[in-house]
């Protein structure tokens, strides 16, 4: 249950660092609103065909949202950023860019 959360925290993070709606994400998906809230309490684990639509809609990696970050590697971390690096097309995007950065610098500074 505790990875469903982790799962599910990730997602919600991520939307709304995308100033994006549950509506919104969930049309992106083409699923019902009520399965993105319970995907982000952890009530449900996505299909693998959600969590790849979920991580595109979302511009992310679905390492980004299945392994929290202190359990990626370096390597992973480094995948992620970049990706969402260049895709970032606005200052709200950068900003998530920027978080990930962060986390991967502590995590890499406090070892």
């Amino acid at each position: 249950m505790r990875q469903l959360e982790g799962l599910g925290n990730r997602v919600r993070v991520r939307r709304i660092n995308l100033d994006m709606t549950q509506i919104e994400l969930a049309e992106k998906c083409h699923v019902m609103p009520e399965t993105i809230g319970l995907i982000e309490r952890g009530k449900r684990f996505p299909s693998i065909d959600l969590i790849i639509t979920l991580a595109e809609a979302l511009r992310t990696t679905t390492d980004s949202l299945l392994i929290p970050p202190e359990r990626r590697s370096s390597e992973s971390m480094i995948e992620c950023i970049v990706s969402q690096m260049e895709q970032a097309k606005n200052k709200d995007e950068l900003i998530c860019f920027l978080d990930d950065l962060s986390s991967l610098l502590i995590r890499y500074f406090s070892k």
